[in-house]
């Protein structure tokens, strides 16, 4: 026997060795040997194998059964094909196999032949007999508490993920907030709205005091024809020099003067929200502040002011009227705080607050950021104020429970220095300076009930902040010469300064609505933008 003959009976006697070793142990899983039986299995010894002897004898035992088939084997005369016949014949087309006379079948005298031999001539000799895929093994189905852990597990994986959303949101949300930024699609929106240009007038007129920390919206003077038809929509519109608007509401337009400032936007509704699912918020408002209404007792003041027959209330941080110092609007009587408290913070009232800092942060940047850091400092130097939101930029709101505010027949909003007649319908947003924009609303219509919402900061706010956080009074007492002259100096220029913080509807058409293209121009402070104005020593009295 040569060497790979002797290679491959080494190597069949090793497996038959493995074989019969792993089987002599433990044949069958339900039987069980004892030690001496396992030993005794183990010390069995395998006669030397002898391959050729093997091999001649399977060659004899192949011939037997061919003869018992009918075949006639002559292995050693057999010609076999070449490679090349070979390929020529598995190119070449297979006839199909068709009709009972072309099928072989097997002879009946199979009885030497094994099962598995006799499966086997079957399957190859029978042309028409189809091969069966094998089946696979049946999977087990999972238990019921294995089904309870996949479901435990994927909603545990779900949740992490909206946990983990939801504080990268609020963590986005906050340093926006600190940095005064808007959402991409915020500022997208605001480029989207409608300009209305009023080629014949410039903001820089409006009445300011001599400080320019508030304005004198009540210094304009009406005619008497304009005072007997101011309450009636259809002689006032029908005046030659008053121009009626018929706003939708909805959409979003902006006031923009002679120099291309931003002075008024009228705000509509949020572009996120639809027409019913907004109207559905006001209504809900419009019931929360007709509760808050029906809890709270009002004081002669807050029922008859100068500002209209209509009950009024304020909250929030103010200066001004006599005060020693910046704080809390006072309301009285635990029930009425209460009240108004449980208003201030609705949900629909906070969406609310929500969208009209975004108008003001879109529209007008650079106030609303001045507006938000002097509101923010306040906070921090005088831990007793209470702002009426936490998310916004205005120090004071007051509610005015009707019924001549607004409605939608009646309640037009008249804005008198830009001679206009704006249709006001419910659950809209306007946003003017109203403290140098002489306004007025038409009353409603018999049987009408419309309240309004006003968010506003006190410009004494400012002045104490300007100061060093100290009155005027206090402040001259202990100034210094240069102090002094520095002082008068920011007062004849703070009104030009104020007027380069309107928005210019062009910057925000470029995208730039934070004016940092202007700023970094140097077009800010004591520039040449701000020497155009020259400072007004007395407001300029308007007569129509």
């Amino acid at each position: 026997m040569g060497p790979l003959a002797s290679t491959a009976s080494s190597a069949l006697r090793f497996s038959v060795l493995e074989l019969f070793a792993c089987r002599s142990l433990n044949p069958f899983p339900s039987i069980v040997l004892t030690r001496a039986q396992a030993r005794a299995a183990l010390k069995i010894r395998i006669p030397a194998y002898n391959l050729e002897t093997a091999l001649r004898q399977e060659e004899e035992r192949r011939r037997q059964d061919a003869e018992v088939c009918g075949e006639d084997v002559y292995d050693e005369n057999v010609e076999l094909e070449s490679d090349f016949e070979q390929e020529i014949e598995a190119q070449s087309p297979i006839p199909p196999i068709s009709g009972p006379s072309s099928r072989t079948h097997l002879p009946t005298d199979l009885s030497p032949l094994s099962s598995s031999r006799l499966a086997a001539a079957s399957t190859s000799l029978t042309s028409d007999t189809a091969l069966q895929p094998r089946k696979p093994f049946a999977s087990i189905p999972p238990s019921q508490e294995e089904v309870e852990g996949q479901q435990h597990r994927l909603l545990k994986k779900k949740a992490d993920k909206r946990r983990k959303g939801r504080a990268k949101r609020a963590e986005t949300s906050l340093m926006r907030r600190a940095s005064y930024d808007l959402k991409p699609l915020a500022v997208q929106h605001a480029r989207e709205a409608l300009p209305a240009r009023l080629p014949g007038f410039d903001a820089a007129s409006l009445p300011v005091a001599s400080t320019a920390f508030i304005g004198r919206n009540g210094s304009l003077k009406l005619s008497a024809s304009l005072q007997r038809v101011s309450k009636n929509l259809a002689l006032l519109s029908a005046q030659d020099e008053m121009h009626l608007y018929k706003w939708n509401g909805q959409t979003c337009v902006v006031l923009v003067d002679c120099c291309d400032r931003i002075i008024a936007v009228l705000g509509g509704v949020p572009p996120s929200t639809c027409g019913a699912e907004w109207d559905g918020c006001m209504e809900r408002l419009a019931e929360a502040v007709h509760a808050c209404k029906e809890k709270s007792t009002f004081t002669v003041k807050e029922i008859t002011h100068a500002r209209g027959d209509f009950i009024a209330r304020a909250a929030g941080i103010s200066y001004g009227g006599g005060r020693e110092q910046p704080g809390n609007v006072r309301i009285g009587g635990k029930t009425n705080q209460e009240a108004m408290a449980e208003l201030l913070e609705h949900e629909d009232m906070l969406r609310l607050v929500g969208f009209t800092n975004a108008l003001f942060n879109a529209y007008g940047h650079r106030t609303f950021v001045e507006y938000a850091e002097t509101l923010q400092q306040h906070l921090r130097r005088n831990r007793h104020l209470r702002p009426t939101s936490s998310n916004t930029a205005f120090a004071a709101t007051t509610v005015n429970y009707g019924p001549q505010t607004c409605a939608d027949k009646g309640g037009h909003l008249v804005l008198w220095d830009l001679k206009l007649i704006i249709r006001f319908p419910p659950g809209a947003t306007v946003l003017f300076p109203s403290a140098l924009i002489t306004h007025s609303n038409l009353p409603v219509q018999s049987g009408e009930t419309r309240y309004s919402i006003i968010q506003y900061s006190s410009g004494g706010l400012f002045r104490w902040r300007y100061n060093g956080w100290c009155s005027d009074k206090a402040f001259l007492s202990a100034a210094t010469p240069e102090q002094l002259r520095q002082r008068e100096h920011d007062r004849t220029h703070r009104w030009q300064l104020n007027l380069q913080k309107f928005t210019q509807w062009s910057d925000l058409l470029e995208g730039d609505w934070q004016g940092k293209r202007r700023a970094d121009a140097g077009l800010d402070g004591n520039s040449e933008l701000a020497d155009r104005y020259k400072p007004m020593k007395k407001p300029k009295r308007h007569h129509y």
